[in-house]
C-alpha cells in the first residue's frame, strides 16, 4: 500500500476517532452532571494523549528516550500553538473563570517543575514520574470537585445536548470513548 493511501487512511481514522471520542465524552459529562470543560481536560485529554503515550513508551523501551522527550514537548507545543491557534482563528475561544484561576496556574506549575527537574537531574527519575502522576490525579480530582461544587448552569446548547444524551445509555457513551481512542491510536500509526 502506498504512503499516500496510509496517510489518507490515518486521517480518516483520526477524524472518526475524534468524532466518537467527543460525542461519547460530552454525553458522559452531561449524564454525570459535570461541565464539558472538566471532561475535556480529563477524559478527552487522556484519550487524545494516548497515541503520544504509546509512541513514548515504545521509544523508551527501544532505548530512544530522546524520542520520548521530543514527542512530549513537541506535542504540547503543537497543541498550544497549532491546535489552539487554528481554533482561535476560526472561532472566538472563551475562557472561563475556572480556567484562569485553576487550569493556567496548574499548567504553569507543571511546566516549571518539569523544567527544573530536567535542568538539575538531566533527565526524569522514576520518583519524579510518580510525582507527576500523583499531581495529575490530584488535579483531575480537584477539577471534578470544583465543577460539581460550582454546578454551572447549563447553556441552551448543553440543554439540547442533554436531551439527546438522555436517550443514550452510559454503555454506548463508553463504547464511543473506547472506539474513539482505538481509532485515534491506529490513525496516528
Amino acid at each position: 500500500m502506498s504512503p499516500s493511501l496510509f496517510l489518507l487512511l490515518g486521517l480518516v481514522l483520526l477524524f472518526f476517532g475524534g468524532e466518537l471520542l467527543v460525542r461519547g465524552s460530552v454525553s458522559l459529562a452531561l449524564k454525570m452532571k459535570i461541565s464539558t470543560l472538566v471532561v475535556g481536560m480529563t477524559i478527552v485529554s487522556f484519550a487524545t494523549s494516548s497515541p503520544e503515550l504509546f509512541v513514548s513508551l515504545q521509544a523508551v523501551l527501544e532505548g530512544s528516550s530522546n524520542i520520548a522527550f521530543g514527542n512530549v514537548i513537541g506535542s504540547n507545543i503543537a497543541n498550544i500553538t497549532l491546535v489552539l491557534g487554528v481554533t482561535a482563528m476560526i472561532f472566538r475561544v472563551q475562557i472561563s473563570k475556572q480556567t484562569l484561576t485553576l487550569n493556567y496556574p496548574m499548567m504553569l506549575l507543571a511546566s516549571l517543575v518539569f523544567g527544573v527537574i530536567l535542568y538539575f537531574f538531566n533527565g526524569v527519575p522514576a520518583a519524579v514520574g510518580f510525582l507527576f502522576i500523583v499531581m495529575l490525579l490530584l488535579f483531575a480530582w480537584l477539577l471534578i470537585l470544583t465543577s460539581r461544587k460550582d454546578h454551572l448552569k447549563a447553556e441552551t446548547e448543553e440543554d439540547e445536548l442533554l436531551e439527546k444524551a438522555s436517550h443514550d445509555h452510559i454503555y454506548k457513551n463508553i463504547l464511543y470513548l473506547v472506539a474513539g481512542v482505538v481509532l485515534l491510536k491506529y490513525g496516528n500509526c
